[in-house]
């Protein structure tokens, strides 16, 4: 606890907050009180484990050669059902993306399965990454321990303090995750912005709860939270490495795997396909992004973020030139932020599973085991 007080005030220091030192030493005392709240009236739910195996999914057996288990939704749930991509658009943007034919038809949930088996696999920030995180849920359902919710079950922890919000809304939302056997989990945190004291919070107070969050998988992004202050991500990402690179220093404990991941592209009609607030896009047809200026290639909050990459993640999950083309991929008009499924969001599980099939992360696992 000392040590997340010490890195607070460094985080605070270092990103050159307009706050007083009192007013810094006020906030690093109330994370550090909202910790110890948290973790003392905290119960999480016990990971169930199960005899090892992989099972076979049902489209593993048919032995039909044009199907594509990432496009399956065959039992899809109610929860998922508004998000649903109008006919042909799914198998369009399949067709479109950049990636072989062959490689989607033989990547099945097993082959992702295998590369988190008896982890957590967490997905910190917006309703970008809960879509991601509900998306590769559905993808591995048949490796449930129970039937399956893609909304998760939201682990019960009673008192959440003040710390959560900032007097008006909350901005960090409890965890809420999906039981896979093996002893593996799929879990997600809602994180509206990393302002500050924010994700330093999240990262600690999950190494309190979970003895095992070393071996985990941390995969985040919050950049669209940033529409209004855009010089405040790279402060907030660069207030994040100072913590992170704290925590490595004192040994204290070890983090987990972090993957940064690209914020994803909008396709409203503006330059550079961002929403701007005041511009009455709130009905707008979305269309494909027109900028050819330097720097725009990454989209404006990837080109804010691209410098402190290194800094604030062990590895980079890049999909804004994947989605770019895929401004069709919306679920419906006027929202040219949220995209449709089976579609962009079941893209990047691919992609995922290409940077998890990488000499990195099997270094990573060779030297955090998971059991």
């Amino acid at each position: 606890m000392l040590l997340l007080w010490i890195a607070c005030l460094i985080v605070a220091v270092a990103a050159g907050s307009l706050a007083s030192k009192f007013e810094r030493q006020a906030n690093c005392s109330r994370l550090a009180v909202g910790l110890s709240h948290l973790r003392s009236h905290s119960n999480p739910r016990r990971r169930v484990r199960a005899p090892l195996a992989c099972p076979q999914s049902a489209w593993e057996a048919s032995g039909n050669e044009t199907y594509i288990p990432l496009m399956d939704t065959s039992d899809w749930d109610e929860t998922g059902q508004h998000t649903l991509c109008a006919p042909g658009i799914s198998a369009r943007m399949f067709r479109e993306a950049p990636i072989p034919r062959e490689e989607l038809l033989s990547f099945t949930p097993c082959k992702l399965f295998e590369r988190i088996r008896g982890r957590r696999l967490w997905f910190f920030g917006d309703s970008q990454q809960d879509a991601l995180r509900r998306a590769t849920t559905f993808f591995l359902r048949k490796h449930a321990v129970v039937p399956l919710d893609i909304r998760g079950t939201l682990l019960n922890f009673s008192g959440v303090p003040e710390i959560l919000t900032d007097g008006v809304k909350p901005h960090i939302y409890p965890p809420r995750c999906v039981a896979l056997i093996d002893d593996t989990e799929i879990c997600g945190i809602t994180l509206m912005d990393g302002d500050r004291w924010r994700l330093p919070f999240v990262f600690e107070f999950l190494n309190h709860i979970f003895p095992k969050f070393a071996s985990d998988v941390v995969i985040f992004n919050y950049g669209l939270h940033y529409e209004w202050f855009k010089s405040n991500l790279p402060r907030d990402l660069a207030s994040f490495a100072v913590y992170r690179a704290a925590v490595k220093q004192s040994g204290a404990w070890v983090m987990p795997l972090t993957v940064w991941i690209d914020t994803l592209p909008q396709h409203f009609s503006t330059h550079t396909g961002e929403y701007k607030r005041a511009s009455g896009l709130e009905n707008d047809t979305c269309r494909d992004i027109v900028s050819t200026a330097p720097g725009d290639f990454m989209g404006p909050y990837n080109a804010l973020s691209a410098q402190l990459i290194a800094n604030i993640s062990d590895l980079h999950l890049s999909v804004w030139n994947q989605t770019r083309p895929l401004h069709y991929g919306h679920y419906r008009a006027g929202d040219c932020s949220h995209y449709c499924r089976p579609g962009p969001h079941e893209l990047n599980i691919y992609q995922m599973y290409r940077l998890f099939s990488e000499p990195e992360f099997a270094r990573w696992q060779r030297s955090t085991p998971s059991v």
